[in-house]
């Protein structure tokens, strides 16, 4: 269940009904450096090294095959390629499962002072009964 919550995140999923007719996409591995090519176009992706492209690059072609294997099942949904395909697993749950930023608590300059409580009896009955 971990796992299928997980490869989610790595894909576009498109549900729809059972009864109508899915493209179940197969992505052509040799094709791998222009599908490459397009994600990072599509998303905006930019790398600070040749190093880290490669990387990314690697592990892109790891998601396809992932893809296509889910996609070879013939689910009631697709998988694709979106933003999340150039990371990894570790890297997706890191920035995307369930982690909430920090928020700043504010800081009051004049904060208004809490107002003094005190103790009202309402039954009568009691006072007497203490004061015997």
């Amino acid at each position: 269940m971990k796992a299928l919550c997980l490869i989610s995140l790595l894909a576009i999923f498109i549900f729809v009904d059972c009864k109508q007719d899915l493209d179940y996409v197969i992505y052509d591995l040799s094709k791998a450096e222009e599908l490459f090519a397009e994600f990072r176009h599509d998303f905006g992706k930019r790398y600070s090294s040749q190093k880290e492209t490669e990387q990314r690059f690697a592990i892109f072609v790891h998601n396809l095959k992932q893809i296509n294997k889910i996609n070879s099942q013939h689910l009631t949904w697709v998988a694709g390629i979106n933003q999340f395909a150039d990371m990894t697993t570790e890297e997706v749950q890191k920035c995307c499962m369930g982690l909430k930023p920090k928020q700043k608590k504010l800081k009051l300059k004049h904060r208004r002072p809490r107002p003094k409580t005190r103790m009202v009896i309402l039954d009568s009955s009691l006072e007497d009964s203490d004061s015997k």
